[in-house]
C-alpha cells in the first residue's frame, strides 16, 4: 500500500479521500475485525479505515497523510455505488485525477488512486486496460480511448453520501458512538420487518363494570388515566410516565460522551437510567485523594475506597409519551422478537409477556382502576451500540427503556425495557 497514490480529491468544493487499499470480507463484523488487524501489518501501518455496505462487504485502509483526515468520505465508494458492475475509469477532479477500478461491484485492492499528474493517470489506465474483462471504460474524450465514456465526476457524486473514515485505534468511548456496519444491517432488518403493513384492528375496550355505559359516553377520556368526571373509573396508560425509547437512547449517548477518564481508575461500565448516566470506576493504581484535584463533571459518589461513580445528568428533558399512543398487538410484536434472534444470533433478545393485573379499587373504596394492557419485558445483549437501536424503537409504539448498560472491557451492551401491548 505504500506505493498507492493517496490524496484529497476536491469535487465541486467537497473534499474526499482517495487512494485507499481495499479488501473484501464474508460479512460486516469480520470486515471490521480484519480491517483493524491488517492495519497493524508491516508495510500497511494504516491509521484510518472505512467499512463499505456492499455485496461483497469491503473495508478500505489508508494513512492520515496528504490532507486525509478522520471523517472524510471515500470517493471510490461513491463511484462504486453510482456505477454498478465491472468497470475502470479515470475522472477529472477540481485538481488532479481519480482512478478507480471495480469488478463485480467490488473495488479492486489497488483500484483506488489519486494522481496530480495527468500523464501518470493516463499511463495507469492504459496499463490496467490490458488486463481485459472491463464492461465499461471511463476516460476524458481527449485521450482518444476506444469505447470510453466521459463522465463528469460532479454529476456522479452529486447528492450522494460516502463512507466516512474512522481511526483504526479508538478508545472504548469513541467506539461506542461509531456507526457499526453490523448494527446497521441488524436494525435495517428490524425496520423492514416492522414496516410491513399490519391489518387494522379495533382496539379492545376494557370491561368497565356497571359504570361502563357512563365511561363510553366520556369518549377518549377513558384512556387518559384520570377519573372520568365522577364516573368512578380510571383506565391506566402507564407508558405516559416515561420518555420514548427513541428519545431516551440519544440522551444516553450524549451523556455518555461526557464521561471522563480518571487517572489511576478503570472505567468499568456506564449505566443509563431514568436519573441520568452513571459512570462506574474501580481503582487500579490510583489514590482516591487524586480525585480532589480533578475537575469532575457530575455528581460523585464513593461507595468504598476502591470504587467511584459519577452520575451525569441528561441534556434536556423531552416530553413523555402520551395517552393517545396505541399499543401494538402482542401477536404482531412477539414474532418480530423471535425472528430477529433466529436471523441474527449475535443479538440475544430474551423476553416474556406479563398479563395485566386485575382491576383494583382506589383509596376511596369506589373508583375502579383498570390496567388493560400486557407488557413484554425484554433484555437485549449484544455488541451493537444501543444508540443503533433508535431507528428500531421509532417504529414500535409504547416501548420504553428501563436501563442501558455499556461495559468497555467487553464492548457489550445490555438493554432492559418493556413494550406495552394489547
Amino acid at each position: 500500500m505504500q506505493t498507492l497514490p493517496t490524496g484529497v480529491a476536491r469535487v465541486g468544493g467537497r473534499l474526499f479521500a482517495s487512494g485507499l487499499f481495499w479488501q473484501s470480507a464474508p460479512n460486516q463484523s469480520v470486515a471490521q475485525k480484519k480491517a483493524i488487524e491488517l492495519s497493524k501489518e508491516p508495510g500497511i501501518d494504516a491509521d484510518l479505515f472505512c467499512l463499505r455496505k456492499s455485496d461483497p462487504v469491503q473495508f478500505g485502509l489508508c494513512r492520515g497523510q496528504n490532507g486525509i483526515t478522520s471523517g472524510m468520505q471515500s470517493i471510490a465508494t461513491l463511484l462504486a455505488a453510482s456505477i454498478p458492475g465491472t468497470w475502470i475509469g479515470v475522472f477529472r477532479a477540481d485538481e488532479g485525477w481519480i482512478y478507480v477500478s471495480v469488478r463485480k461491484d467490488a473495488i479492486m485492492p489497488d483500484g483506488d488512486a489519486f494522481f496530480i499528474d495527468e500523464e501518470a493517470a493516463h499511463t495507469r489506465l492504459i496499463n490496467d486496460l490490458s488486463l481485459g474483462g472491463w464492461d465499461k471504460v471511463f476516460a476524458p474524450s481527449a485521450w482518444g480511448i476506444a469505447d470510453a465514456q466521459e463522465q463528469k465526476l460532479i454529476d456522479l457524486v452529486a447528492g450522494m453520501k460516502g463512507v466516512p473514515l474512522r481511526p483504526t485505534k479508538a478508545s472504548p468511548l469513541q467506539m461506542l458512538f461509531s456507526t457499526t456496519i453490523l448494527g446497521g444491517s441488524i436494525f435495517l432488518a428490524w425496520w423492514l420487518f416492522i414496516r410491513v403493513p399490519a391489518p387494522e384492528v379495533e382496539v379492545a375496550q376494557p370491561t368497565l363494570g356497571p359504570l361502563g355505559e357512563s365511561a363510553q359516553m366520556m369518549g377518549g377520556l377513558a384512556g387518559s388515566g384520570i377519573d372520568l368526571q365522577g364516573a368512578g373509573i380510571i383506565t391506566q396508560t402507564p407508558w405516559t410516565a416515561f420518555v420514548r425509547a427513541s428519545e431516551f437512547l440519544p440522551l444516553c449517548a450524549e451523556a455518555t460522551a461526557r464521561a471522563q477518564i480518571l487517572p489511576g481508575f478503570t472505567l468499568e461500565n456506564i449505566t443509563c437510567s431514568a436519573g441520568g448516566a452513571t459512570v462506574s470506576y474501580t481503582r487500579s493504581f490510583g489514590r482516591t485523594v487524586w480525585l480532589e484535584s480533578l475537575d469532575i463533571k457530575g455528581t460523585v459518589a464513593r461507595p468504598d475506597a476502591n470504587k467511584v461513580s459519577v452520575t451525569l445528568p441528561y441534556a434536556g428533558k423531552p416530553a413523555p409519551m402520551t395517552a393517545a399512543e396505541t399499543p401494538a398487538r402482542s401477536a404482531e410484536i412477539k414474532p418480530l422478537l423471535t425472528d430477529i434472534t433466529q436471523v441474527y444470533p449475535v443479538l440475544s433478545f430474551n423476553y416474556q409477556e406479563i398479563p395485566p393485573p386485575p382491576p383494583e379499587i382506589g383509596p376511596d373504596g369506589k373508583t375502579q382502576i383498570i390496567q388493560q394492557f400486557s407488557t413484554i419485558e425484554f433484555t437485549s445483549t449484544s455488541l451493537v451500540p444501543a444508540i443503533e437501536m433508535t431507528g428500531l424503537f421509532e417504529q414500535i409504539p409504547t416501548i420504553l427503556i428501563d436501563s442501558a448498560q455499556f461495559t468497555p472491557g467487553s464492548g457489550q451492551w445490555v438493554v432492559k425495557g418493556k413494550i406495552y401491548v394489547r
